[in-house]
């Protein structure tokens, strides 16, 4: 992901109020994802994610789910809301 569009996915989710942890490298990926796609639950996202990326961004579903709630997108209606 270039520079520019790394800056402009946090500019959003500051905006929409989405709190952004940087402890994982990853994090920024599964909140895209998790927004982009709002009815999959963890398991299915880390899924998801695994394929999308080929492997790249290989996080187990309690890792997503941890991300999700931290950020707090952990429920559908929440991560519908931030659309």
């Amino acid at each position: 992901m270039p520079a520019e569009a790394a800056h402009s996915v946090t500019g959003v989710l500051r905006l929409l109020g989405v709190r952004l942890n940087r402890a994982s490298p990853h994090h920024q990926t599964v909140v895209r994802y998790a927004l982009a796609r709002p009815e999959p639950g963890p398991r299915k996202l880390a899924e998801f994610i695994r394929q999308a990326t080929d492997g790249t961004c290989a996080l187990s579903h309690g890792t997503v789910s941890n991300m999700l709630r931290r950020t707090g997108l952990s429920t559908v209606s929440a991560r519908r809301s931030k659309l």
